[in-house]
């Protein structure tokens, strides 16, 4: 029998995936701060040049765009988790591109990987949330997953700039891109559970009760039609036999899952 719905019976579930988030959003965060700067020394483009502004931004929210559409449709067929985990592994080559990086061209693949990244990961730790969370915590659960995601983007940032300054441009991408995706498929692959089954439990469990209570008022009106006699006490009999009868088997079809 799945768990029970809702943040309190979820809780670990629910700080597991507020956290690849958060993840995700320093990710973001460390390819934000770090390529402006990267553009300008290592390749001559300059931070207010045209080609940095649309090769970046075009290439990144077209990406992400477009993997946000197949990430929900994978997830309905694969499950949830494991394309979180293919996001994460995607993940993986972009600061070993930007490190070896010899062109531009490089760190514009390196974008289009962050957008399938992102795309993929983003949208599974929302969608997982919001498997197993109660109706009337959708918002919170939304309004908490953007605020997770945005304080990795600024907390990403700071720390690429303080690593950069320390340690170097490229080596202090290289070490802490790895170090958060690294992180990142860790804790997908060993502590984050599949959720699409409560998504399927909660569905069936909606139909049931749309059943349930279409049953009840067809029965009430054949109550309200019904004439006196044996047969109708016979038919009555009969019907809510066989009502009782499918009833039991939705339920434990139902309790299987």
């Amino acid at each position: 029998m799945p768990a029970s719905l809702g943040i309190k019976h979820n809780l670990s579930q629910f700080l597991h995936q507020l956290f690849q988030v958060l993840l995700v959003g320093l990710t973001i965060g460390t390819m934000r701060t770090v390529v402006p700067t990267l553009a300008e020394t290592e390749f001559g483009v300059p931070q207010t040049s045209f080609l940095l502004l649309s090769s970046f931004v075009v290439a990144f929210g077209f990406v992400k765009g477009f993997m946000n559409f197949y990430a929900g449709r994978w997830s309905e067929t694969i499950g949830r988790k494991p394309v979180l985990i293919l996001g994460w592994l995607v993940g993986l080559p972009i600061p070993i591109l930007i490190w070896f990086a010899p062109s531009w061209s490089w760190i514009v693949g390196a974008t289009i990987l962050l957008g399938v990244n992102q795309g993929l990961t983003w949208s599974m730790t929302q969608t997982a949330k919001l498997d197993f969370t109660l109706p009337r915590e959708r918002g919170l659960t939304l309004g908490l997953n953007e605020f997770s995601g945005y304080i990795g983007v600024a907390l990403g940032g700071i720390l690429t700039a303080w690593l950069t300054e320390t340690i170097g441009l490229k080596i202090g991408l290289l070490w802490f891109g790895l170090s958060v995706v690294g992180m990142g498929l860790f804790f997908t692959v060993f502590f984050i559970q599949e959720t699409r089954p409560r998504d399927q439990y909660r569905l069936l469990r909606n139909r049931l009760g749309e059943w349930l209570g279409v049953t009840s008022r067809l029965n009430h009106r054949t109550r309200r039609c019904d004439l006196p006699g044996p047969f109708s006490s016979l038919s009555a009999g009969a019907t809510s036999g066989c009502l009782h009868s499918v009833r039991r088997v939705w339920l434990r079809n139902l309790s299987t899952l």
